[in-house]
């Protein structure tokens, strides 16, 4: 990464000076509801969540990481270099290739649409039992020549701040980006309510415990490429088969459980999702963990846990 990315991160941070403490204050203050920590979130999400099932009413819920703030660099009126570059080594890392400019776009605009219309939105910012002060991490990225990180770091901070003092959470939930975590022992109760289960994730071993588990209230098991996949002549990349996935979403779901581990397209899922009926939830790396794989350091602290026998 050059000196002028490194310097223009570094300037992003001191802008954005608000501190951690303030932040909370504001989310607490400006935010529909404020549930920062995982563990006590996930009850009561898990609660809403059945009602939304039960109600048959659409909810989507989806958590924002470096990964995610890339994407939003690249919708803001002022697009650095910087931003690009991010955004370009996240893709390429989830996708196994790189976006050209002219897809780049309107895909950040999808996404940043699907965060916009969310009713559930998580930060790793205001969970402060797992990332003790988000600054620090920045700091430690910038000081480190991680430039990528730190720069989407950066705009998912400055998407919650811009966000919370614009009234745009007013009639949204706030809450820790890990809470996906906490909700794998509420996922027995998610599955019970639920009139029929649609899932996406990268997972494909896991079909036959989700066969097994609601039988035939599975309505639909989309294997999509593990985050990390390195696409060859025989077999594609996510974003070559990111359409139709998106096509087979757009039908009613009303009353459907849709949950989805997709990376930076699973926040576009939840989002067609929601639209089509579905209470979406960014299940995220809990596929990881019920499949049995650990792909995060923050993962020693949960177990998976399992389903209950029967449909």
């Amino acid at each position: 990464m050059s000196d002028a990315a490194l310097a223009f991160a570094r300037n992003e941070l001191d802008r954005a000076a608000i501190s951690d403490d303030a932040l909370a204050m504001l989310a607490a203050r400006e935010a529909r509801e404020f549930l920062p920590y995982h563990a006590d979130a996930a009850p009561i999400l898990a609660q809403r969540l059945v009602r939304s099932l039960h109600d048959r009413r659409p909810l989507s819920l989806v958590r924002i990481g470096d990964g995610e703030g890339s994407a939003l660099g690249l919708t803001g009126a002022d697009v650095h270099p910087a931003h690009a570059a991010s955004f370009s080594a996240q893709f390429q890392m989830q996708n196994g290739t790189p976006l050209n400019p002219a897809e780049a776009s309107p895909f950040c605009r999808a996404l940043r649409d699907a965060l916009d219309a969310a009713d559930v939105v998580g930060f790793r910012s205001v969970d402060r039992t797992i990332m003790s002060s988000e600054r620090t991490v920045i700091e430690n990225h910038l000081s480190a020549g991680h430039v990528n990180q730190a720069v989407g770091m950066l705009c998912a901070r400055e998407y919650l701040v811009q966000g919370l003092h614009g009234g745009q959470f007013r009639d949204k939930t706030v809450t820790s980006a890990w809470v996906h975590l906490s909700l794998i022992r509420h996922l027995d109760d998610l599955l019970d309510a639920a009139s029929s289960v649609s899932i996406v994730t990268g997972r494909p071993t896991l079909r036959g415990r989700f066969e097994q588990r609601v039988g035939g209230r599975l309505r639909s098991f989309v294997a999509v490429p593990v985050e990390g996949h390195r696409p060859s002549a025989e077999s594609g990349s996510h974003y070559e088969m990111y359409p139709a996935v998106v096509e087979m979403l757009s039908r009613d779901l009303t009353g459907t459980l849709l949950l989805v581990g997709a990376g930076l397209f699973g926040k576009i899922y939840c989002d067609v999702g929601r639209t089509h009926g579905a209470v979406a939830v960014d299940f995220g790396s809990s596929f990881d963990l019920l499949a049995g794989h650990a792909t995060r350091p923050v993962h020693r602290r949960f177990q998976a846990g399992g389903f209950r026998s029967g449909a």
